[in-house]
């Protein structure tokens, strides 16, 4: 791609058609002067004359005067035999290809390079810094990052880009030190930053509910939801898909019941008190009573929503266990009130990241990015979905 696209190419090092032309052009002129040269000093010298003497048109001259005569011919056709063996081995040794470097032939670019890929401009990410100016990469790449634990990401590259970035932002931040430093200053150029802190123990955090970005159209509230129980539940590799699918319609089921029932809050939290909802008589009949009730009111549930149900309930006891055990081990986070709290209400609009500037900091400490692993996957699956469904 094009530096003029954003991406930091350097210039090829493959020559033009052109030019490889000229090139092979005079390369074969060159031989062929070499060639008659070698040729007449070989016959020179094999006349007893001085070699030193010979020049392209040597072996023609003889050739003219002296072509007649067979020991002269005889000369002449050894001269030339071994000065088209000398050029052979010379052409050979041009044309095998150039050895390769026993380390490598990486090597750090030159300054007019680097101005000619286009990293000295104003705007895009900033990369780093040569002499005093920075190396800033624009358009639409991205960049990854590695560096070992204390490296500098943060510090060095992580801030200077969160304080110079003018559009909006979505950061993890690990013990909240990026939202310290540079949420201020991005507030007071006109951001609106939020701190996303799922298990702040003080309440302090901005609440997001993955349930806000469910469509109220009842056509394509099944479409999102199924969204959020992929996201939730991926088939694992070399398992057998029938219980995280069979967790899927659980989830889905106790979800559009709670969307159709105006008493209850659409939230996960709740999607987990319903789903180990039961009574004495077990998880299945307590939600066949539920349907049969909500059929024979004014209020019946859809035919999605009793499908998705009966896909479980009416399975056998001990299979329904199972499925009810794999539904519940990726929603467990929600027994935390904490975490129920902060994913209760919706405080910011992921679907304004583009449409208005917003800065939102996930802050993790690092003891927990493990167990907030299904939360965190959940809420960027989400956020990138939401920019990509339409576009900018």
């Amino acid at each position: 791609m094009s530096p003029s696209a954003g991406a930091a190419a350097w210039p090829s090092r493959a020559k033009p058609p052109s030019r490889r032309g000229i090139q092979a052009a005079l390369a074969s002129a060159a031989a062929l002067f070499l060639g008659s040269t070698l040729a007449g000093a070989f016959f020179l010298w094999a006349i007893h004359a001085d070699p030193r003497q010979a020049t392209p048109f040597t072996l023609g001259q003889y050739g003219y005067y002296c072509g007649h005569r067979t020991e002269v011919r005889r000369r002449f056709l050894g001269s030339t035999a071994l000065a088209l063996a000398f050029v052979a081995i010379g052409a050979g040794a041009g044309l095998l290809p150039p050895r390769r470097s026993l380390h490598g032939d990486a090597r750090f670019a030159s300054r007019a390079e680097i101005a000619a890929a286009g990293l000295f401009g104003s705007d895009g990410i900033i990369l780093g810094r040569r002499g005093r100016r920075c190396l800033m990469l624009a358009g639409q790449q991205g960049v990854a990052l590695a560096a070992p634990p204390r490296a500098g990401k943060g510090t060095g590259v992580v801030v200077p880009n969160a304080l110079n970035w003018p559009g909006s932002l979505v950061c993890v931040d690990i013990k909240r030190e990026n939202w310290t430093i540079t949420a201020g200053f991005r507030a007071s150029a006109g951001q609106a930053c939020y701190l996303f802190d799922p298990f702040a123990e003080d309440g302090r955090t901005a609440r997001w509910n993955p349930f806000s970005y469910v469509s109220g159209d009842p056509k394509r509230r099944l479409n999102d939801l199924q969204r959020i129980a992929e996201m939730l539940y991926p088939d694992p590799p070399n398992v057998d898909p029938f219980w995280t699918a069979s967790a899927r319609s659980l989830f889905l089921g106790i979800a559009l019941y709670l969307f159709e029932t105006p008493s209850l809050p659409n939230t996960i939290g709740e999607v987990l008190r319903q789903g180990m909802a039961s009574d004495d008589e077990g998880f299945g009949q307590h939600w066949k009573r539920l349907i049969e009730g909500r059929n024979s009111g004014s209020r019946p549930l859809s035919s999605q929503c009793v499908r998705a149900l009966y896909d479980v309930i009416d399975l056998a006891p001990v299979t329904a266990s199972s499925i009810r055990k794999t539904f519940t081990s990726r929603l467990d986070l929600w027994l935390n009130p904490i975490l129920d709290a902060a994913t209760a209400e919706s405080d910011f609009d992921l679907r304004e990241l583009r449409k208005k500037p917003m800065s939102i900091y996930v802050g993790v400490n690092p003891d927990d990015l493990h167990r907030l692993r299904p939360v965190l996957n959940l809420f960027f699956q989400q956020a990138i979905g939401l920019q990509t469904r339409e576009l900018p």
